[in-house]
C-alpha cells in the first residue's frame, strides 16, 4: 500500500525545513568561530594596562578628530572664516580623503578605498566559509588580517564613508561637493553606473560589518575588569557610536553649505545624548575607558556648540575661545562628573532590590561584587540572577546567563555551574546577536578547559557512543557485503561501492578509537571495544596483544586504587544519569553495567525508568520541588556523599550507597550525574513516616532487630519498640552488641524520619564518639544513651540548611529505561547518550559480524581473503 503524496510532500517540506535549519546554524557558528579566533584566542595579558591605555587613547584622539573635522567647510560662511581657519585645516589633514584631495589624487585614493574594502570582505567571507567546512586557518594569517583590519577602521573607515558619499551625491544629485571645494576639477567625481552600483553596495556591507565588530570584538566578563582596559557588561553604547560614526559623514556630505548649521545642531544633541547613554547604561568596567568615551563624545559637543554660536554671532573668534580656553576648565567637570558615577559602583550588593527595573541596573548593583571575583556573597549573588530570571514581569535576556555564566566559569572555576546557567538560553526567545556570540565563547572555554571528572566522563560519552554507533553501522555494511559476496550473482560494482564505504569507514572507525583511548587512558570500555576491533576486523594480532596487555595492566592498577574512590572511569562504580528538567524530572537518561547490578535492573523491568516511581509517596513530591530549585539555585555544582545513601526498589529492600552527585547541563537539558558503589558499613536503617509506619528498610532490618516477619514495612516502629521516643525499651534483641538510633533529619521544610541499627561494634563505638541525637543500646540493658545529632546524616545539617545539597541522595530511588531517552520533551539532543541492548553489545564485541552470519571455516576464510582484498585495492 503507497504513502499518500500530501504525505510525501509534508515529510519533503520538513526535510528541507530540517535542513535550511541546520544550514543556517552552522553558518551562524561558522561566523560566530571566524570572530572568536580573531579576538577571544589571544592572551588577555598580552599588553599591559598602560599599554592599553595609551593605545587606546591613541585610538580615541583619531576618532575625535576625524569626526571633529566634519563640523567644518572650506567656504564656512562665517566672518574672517579664512583668516583663523589653520587649526580647522589641520585637524582636517587627520582624514585621509582631505589630505589626497589637497594633492589631487582623491581618484586614486578611492580606488584604494574600493580595494581595501573588497579584499576586507573577501577574506571574512573566505575564512568563514573555511570554518564552515572545519578547516582551520594559521594564526599568522588571523594576525595579519586582523592589523589590517584595526588599520582600516581606525584611518580609513571615516574617510571612505565620506569619499563615497560625496561621489554618490555628484553622481546621483548632480550637486557640487562642497566638502572638497578646493579641488578645483569636480569632474574627477564622475563614475558609470557599475562603479555606482558598487559604492552603494560596498557601503550596504560596512553598515553591518561595524555593528557586528563591536558587538564580537568586546570582553563581557567581570573577572578581567583589573586587566583588560575594554572590558564591558554589554556594547550597547559601543553600536550606538558605531552608527553615529557611520551616519555622520554621510549627512555631513548630503547637508552642504547651506544647512551646515543644522548639521552641527545634529552632532551636538547626539554627543549629548550618547553621553547621557553612558551616564545611565556605564557599560565600561574601567573608569579610565570610560572617562575616555566622555570626553571624546564631550569634546565634538562642545566644537559643534562653538560652530553654532560662531554662526549665530557671525565671529570665527568665538569658536577658536570655546575650543582653546572653555574646553579644557570644561573637561574637569567632566571628569568629576565620571568620578561621581564610578563611586556608585563601589558598594556590596544593596539589600533593595525593588527599585530594580531592567537587566542593566541588575548588572550594575551586583557589578562592585562580580568584578571583586567575591566568593563570600556566590549563593546570593546566584539567588539574585536566577530570581530575577524567573520573575515573568522581568525584562530578562540573554545577556543575563552570560553574566552569572562567566562568573561561574571564571571566579568560581565551576564550568558544570556555568553550563546550567547557559542552558536556560531555551526559554529566551528573544533574538540578542550579542548574547548568542557570548554564549558561543563561554562555550567555547568550557570545551577547551574541562576540569571535573563528571564534565570530561560526559564528554567521553559523547564521543565513546558515537564511536560505537560508527562500528555499528560498520557490522551492518559487512553484513552486506557478506551477503552481496555470496549471492547466486554478485554485482562487482555494487561489491567496490561497499568496499570503498567499508574503508573509509574503518579507518575512521581505528583512528577515533585511538584517539579516544588515548585521550581517555582510564577507560576500560573503550580500550576494550579498541582491542577487539583491532583482533575481529582489522586482525592486527600484534596490535591487539599490545592493547591487550595494556588493558590488563590498566585493570590491575584500578584494582589496586590507582582512581579515586568514586571515578566514573572505574567500571567497578555505578553510574546514573538523570534528568533534572522540571517537564521530565527524574527519567532515568544512562546507566552503566554496575548500576544494573546493584538495582537489580533486566530488561524487563525497564518500563518504570523514572526516579520518582521508587520514591514513597510520603516523600516525593517535596524532594522533587526541592531537587529542580537546587539545580538552578545551587552555587556548587558537585555534592559528596561518602557519609551514605539508600537506593530503594520496587518490591525491594533498601541499598545503603556510598558516592556522590553533580548537576550540569547536556546541550539545554540540566541532568543529575550519580557515582556510586554499595555501603561497605555494617548497618540497617528504616525509613518512617511522621507516625512512625515504617515505610521502607534495608534487607536484614528486621533479623538484626529480632523482629519478624523480615518485611516490616507497613508496622510502626513505635509498636515493635514501645516507648521509643521516651529513650526506653522493653524488648530484648536477638542479636547483642547492637544500638538502635531514632532521629529526625531536617532538609527545608522536610522531616525525613528515620531509625538506623548498627551491629559492628567498631561502628558503635564510632557512633558513640560522635553526636547521635537518640541512642538506644540493646545488649540485653535498658540503659539509654543521650546525644545531639547523627553523624551518618551530618551533611544534612550542614549541608542542606545552605541550600548546597540534593535530597536525592539520602533515599534515592532509580530505574532505568532504555527507551525513555527517546520520550524526553524539548530539543534535547543527546542521541549518543543511550543504552545499548547488552545482547547485542556483547555479539558485536567479542566476535563483530564474523559471529553474525559465518557458520564453517570455509566462509571465515572467503571473509578474510576479501576483507584484505577490499583493504589492499581500495
Amino acid at each position: 500500500m503507497g504513502v499518500p503524496e500530501a504525505e510525501i510532500g509534508e515529510h519533503e517540506e520538513l526535510n528541507k525545513s530540517l535542513w535550511r535549519t541546520n544550514a543556517e546554524i552552522t553558518l551562524k557558528n561558522s561566523i560566530f568561530e571566524f570572530f572568536y579566533q580573531l579576538y577571544h584566542t589571544k592572551n588577555i595579558d598580552e599588553l599591559s594596562i598602560l599599554s592599553q591605555k595609551v593605545k587606546e587613547t591613541f585610538i580615541a584622539i583619531i576618532w575625535c578628530l576625524q569626526i571633529m573635522s566634519l563640523l567644518w567647510i572650506p567656504n564656512l560662511p562665517i566672518s574672517n572664516w579664512s583668516k583663523n581657519m589653520t587649526m580647522w585645516e589641520i585637524i582636517g589633514y587627520l582624514r585621509l580623503d582631505n589630505i589626497c584631495s589637497e594633492f589631487e589624487i582623491i581618484t586614486e585614493f578611492f580606488f584604494l578605498t574600493i580595494i581595501m574594502a573588497f579584499i576586507i570582505f573577501l577574506c571574512i567571507t573566505a575564512m568563514t566559509l573555511l570554518y564552515y567546512n572545519s578547516h582551520n586557518i594559521p594564526k599568522f594569517i588571523l594576525t595579519i588580517f586582523k592589523s589590517v583590519f584595526d588599520i582600516w577602521a581606525i584611518a580609513f573607515l571615516i574617510p571612505s564613508i565620506t569619499l563615497f558619499s560625496a561621489f554618490l551625491k555628484y553622481n546621483l544629485l548632480s550637486q557640487d561637493i562642497s566638502a572638497y571645494e578646493s579641488n578645483n576639477d569636480q569632474d574627477e567625481f564622475k563614475l558609470s553606473s557599475i562603479s555606482q552600483l558598487i559604492i552603494i553596495f560596498i557601503m550596504i556591507l560596512i553598515f553591518p560589518l561595524i555593528i557586528v565588530n563591536q558587538e564580537f570584538s568586546g570582553l563581557i566578563r567581570h573577572s578581567i575588569s583589573s586587566r583588560v582596559l575594554k572590558a564591558k557588561a554589554h556594547s550597547k553604547i559601543d553600536v550606538h557610536i558605531a552608527i553615529f560614526t557611520y551616519f555622520s559623514p554621510i549627512l555631513y556630505v548630503c547637508t552642504g553649505k547651506d544647512y551646515m548649521v543644522y548639521f552641527q545642531l545634529f552632532m551636538m544633541i547626539i554627543s549629548l545624548i550618547l553621553i547621557w547613554e553612558i551616564a545611565n547604561f556605564s557599560p565600561y568596567f574601567s573608569f579610565y575607558y570610560g572617562l575616555l568615551k566622555i570626553l571624546e563624545l564631550f569634546a565634538i559637543a562642545l566644537i559643534s556648540f562653538g560652530f553654532i554660536l560662531g554662526h549665530l554671532m557671525d565671529n570665527s573668534l568665538v569658536i577658536i575661545f570655546i575650543a582653546v580656553i572653555l574646553g579644557p576648565f570644561s573637561a574637569l567637570f567632566v571628569i568629576q562628573f565620571t568620578l561621581n558615577l564610578q563611586s556608585k559602583f563601589n558598594v556590596d550588593i544593596p539589600e533593595n532590590l525593588l527599585e530594580i527595573y531592567s537587566k542593566y541596573e541588575l548588572e550594575k548593583s551586583l557589578r562592585h561584587s562580580l568584578c571583586s571575583n567575591d566568593f563570600e556573597h556566590k549563593d546570593q549573588i546566584i539567588n539574585i540572577f536566577e530570581t530575577f530570571f524567573n520573575d515573568t514581569g522581568f525584562d530578562r535576556d540573554k545577556l543575563q546567563l552570560v553574566w552569572v555564566a562567566n562568573y561561574c566559569l571564571f571566579t568560581l572555576k565551576d564550568e558544570s555551574l556555568a553550563k546550567i546557567k547557559l542552558s536556560r538560553t531555551k526559554y529566551i526567545s528573544k533574538w540578542n546577536l550579542e548574547a548568542d556570540f557570548q554564549i558561543y565563547c563561554t562555550n567555547k572555554v568550557i570545551q577547551g578547559s574541562v576540569t571535573s571528572e563528571n564534565e570530561q566522563y560526559i564528554i567521553y560519552l559523547q564521543q565513546f557512543h558515537l564511536i560505537k554507533n560508527k562500528d555499528l553501522k560498520l557490522c551492518v555494511n559487512l553484513l552486506k557485503f557478506w551477503d552481496e559476496l555470496t549471492s547466486s550473482r554478485p554485482d562487482l560494482n555494487r561489491l567496490k561501492k561497499r568496499l570503498a564505504l567499508i574503508n573509509k569507514n574503518i579507518v575512521f572507525i581505528a583512528e577515533k578509537y585511538s584517539q579516544l583511548s588515548t585521550k581517555f587512558c582510564n577507560s576500560r570500555e573503550a580500550l576494550s571495544l579498541y582491542t577487539s576491533f583491532m583482533r575481529d576486523v582489522l586482525f592486527d594480532n600484534e596490535k591487539s596483544r599490545f592493547l591487550e596487555n595494556k588493558l590488563r595492566f590498566l585493570s590491575i592498577s584500578i584494582g589496586n586504587s590507582g582512581l579515586n574512590p568514586f571515578s566514573f572511569f572505574d567500571d567497578t562504580n555505578s553510574i546514573l544519569i538523570v534528568s533534572a528538567e522540571k517537564e521530565s524530572f527524574g527519567r532515568i537518561l544512562f546507566t552503566n553495567a554496575q548500576a544494573k547490578n546493584i538495582m537489580k535492573l533486566t530488561s524487563l523491568n525497564f518500563d518504570r525508568g523514572n526516579i520518582m516511581n521508587f520514591i514513597h509517596s510520603y516523600y516525593w513530591r517535596q524532594l522533587k520541588e526541592f531537587a529542580i530549585r537546587y539545580s538552578h539555585f545551587c552555587s556548587n555544582s558537585e555534592i559528596n556523599l561518602k557519609e551514605g545513601f539508600f537506593l530503594n526498589l520496587p518490591s525491594e529492600f533498601l541499598i545503603g550507597c556510598i558516592g556522590k552527585v553533580s548537576v550540569t547541563a547536556i546541550g539545554n537539558f540540566i541532568v543529575f550525574v550519580l557515582v556510586f558503589k554499595q555501603s561497605p558499613k555494617n548497618y540497617q536503617i528504616a525509613l518512617l513516616s511522621e507516625n512512625g509506619e515504617i515505610l521502607c528498610h534495608t534487607k536484614d532490618f528486621a533479623e538484626r532487630a529480632g523482629k519478624k516477619p523480615d518485611n516490616l514495612v507497613g508496622c510502626n516502629i513505635k509498636h515493635l519498640f514501645p516507648n521509643i521516643e521516651q529513650y526506653s525499651i522493653n524488648n530484648d534483641f536477638a542479636k547483642s552488641e547492637s544500638s538502635l538510633y531514632y532521629s529526625i533529619a531536617y532538609f527545608q521544610n522536610l522531616k525525613i524520619y528515620y531509625a538506623l541499627l548498627i551491629s559492628d561494634y567498631n561502628e558503635i563505638q564510632t557512633s558513640k564518639n560522635e553526636d547521635i541525637k537518640y541512642t538506644l543500646d540493646i545488649k540485653g540493658k535498658k540503659d539509654i544513651k543521650s546525644h545531639s545529632s547523627l553523624n551518618l546524616l551530618e551533611w544534612f545539617d550542614k549541608e542542606f540548611k545552605k541550600e548546597s545539597q540534593i535530597e536525592l541522595s539520602y533515599n534515592s530511588e532509580m530505574h532505568l529505561n532504555s527507551q525513555n531517552f527517546n520520550k524526553i520533551p524539548g530539543k534535547f539532543e543527546m542521541n549518543y547518550i543511550e543504552n545499548f541492548e547488552e545482547e547485542k553489545s556483547e555479539v558485536l564485541r567479542n566476535n563483530r559480524f564474523t559471529k553474525l552470519v559465518l557458520s564453517s571455516s570455509k566462509k571465515i576464510n572467503m571473509l578474510h581473503f576479501a576483507f584484505i582484498l577490499s583493504v589492499n585495492v581500495i
